[in-house]
């Protein structure tokens, strides 16, 4: 249970202790505590200039890939169970990063967490210095160990070999921030056939979101995902969702219009109606033959326009969020009466909340 840096200090007890910490199979590299820095003390000093800081920063990065690198050099076990890292990235550390993922990899790695987050003061990580996360990675095995992998502020690209045998076994997949080919995510759903989990969060595709088609998906979360049109950046919403064991569904999209929904088994949503928009969209809700719990978040002032031809017949609980699309609407202006169309539509309703 103890952090990596106190792990190793174990090592100093006595001759018997000296390699214990190999046995270790969780391996968690954060660079605070790696480093045992916050991260003002990583980034800043004080009375100093902007270019001085950052120079600071990237010192203390190279320290922490020095010391992640000595680690994976001597450890001399032979399985680890989790590969967690999560520090500032820097381009020139994408060779690093491949060497780390390939001893994860030859030890039957089963979780996989690399957070590289932005560096401070920048908007957003050009694409020329985000860690390219190659799939080929894994050509060296055919063990199929990974069940779990969580990628931030990464590339994600088709592997060129379109072989997805080391992903055979995963379970569940989470990209936030990443740049991602749709190809992949569509060919990853059809050749995975035990992913139950999938995450696609602030994630930039390259000319349209992906049609999400699988067998096995249960938990779908997609958000706020988006296209760069020359220097613009597109909002795209959520096409085509056809999952025949889909249990519940996140969606933080910009409208529902568009949706194309198959999914019979939908017990939980959560979702987003959007201002201006017609409420009118939640009635293809209420063709969802099993859903028990539906959590709104509606920046809209009208719902008394609501109208709905058939009702929610199993819906159990209800959490609506009303937001204000304009600072200068008070909240006594919001007509809730429109909530009354929901309530007369479901008939077994347990939990009812208006925030």
């Amino acid at each position: 249970m103890l952090s990596v840096k106190d792990l190793l200090k174990t090592s100093l007890l006595s001759r018997r202790w000296c390699k214990l910490w190999s046995l270790r199979r969780d391996l968690h590299f954060d660079i605070f505590h790696v480093l045992g820095k916050s991260k003002e003390e990583v980034f800043q000093t004080r009375n100093s200039s902007h270019n001085s800081t950052m120079k600071t920063g990237r010192v203390h990065l190279d320290e922490f890939v020095k010391r992640v690198d000595q680690f994976v050099k001597s450890f001399q076990g032979i399985k680890i169970d989790s590969f967690f890292v999560r520090f500032y990235l820097n381009g020139k550390h994408s060779h690093n990063i491949d060497q780390w993922i390939r001893f994860a990899i030859a030890r039957g790695v089963e979780t996989i967490n690399l957070l590289l987050l932005p560096m401070p003061y920048a908007y957003a990580t050009p694409s020329k210095l985000r860690y390219k996360f190659a799939i080929d990675l894994f050509s060296d095995t055919n063990a199929s160990t990974l069940k779990h992998m969580r990628l931030e502020h990464c590339l994600v690209c088709h592997p060129t070999n379109c072989d997805y045998i080391p992903f055979k076994n995963l379970r569940s997949l989470s990209l936030f921030r990443a740049k991602v080919d749709e190809i992949f995510i569509e060919s990853l759903l059809s050749n995975c056939r035990r992913l139950e989990e999938l995450h696609l969060i602030y994630c930039e595709f390259r000319s349209s979101i992906p049609k999400i088609m699988s067998s096995s998906l249960c938990h779908l979360k997609v958000g706020a995902c988006y296209i760069v049109s020359g220097n613009y950046r597109v909002d795209i919403n959520l096409i085509s969702l056809d999952c025949l064991k889909l249990t519940s569904l996140e969606y933080i999209g910009y409208s529902l219009v568009t949706l194309n929904i198959n999914t019979p088994l939908l017990k939980s949503i959560r979702c987003t109606v959007n201002y201006g928009e017609d409420p009118n969209e939640l009635a293809l809700f209420a063709t969802l033959p099993k859903l028990e719990i539906m959590k709104l978040d509606i920046y809209s002032m009208d719902l008394t326009s609501l109208k709905l031809t058939q009702p929610f017949k199993h819906l159990k609980q209800l959490n609506i969020i009303l937001f204000s699309p304009f600072e200068t609407v008070e909240h006594s202006k919001f007509d809730l009466l429109g909530i009354l169309t929901l309530l007369r539509a479901s008939p077994l309703l347990h939990k009812l909340s208006v925030m």
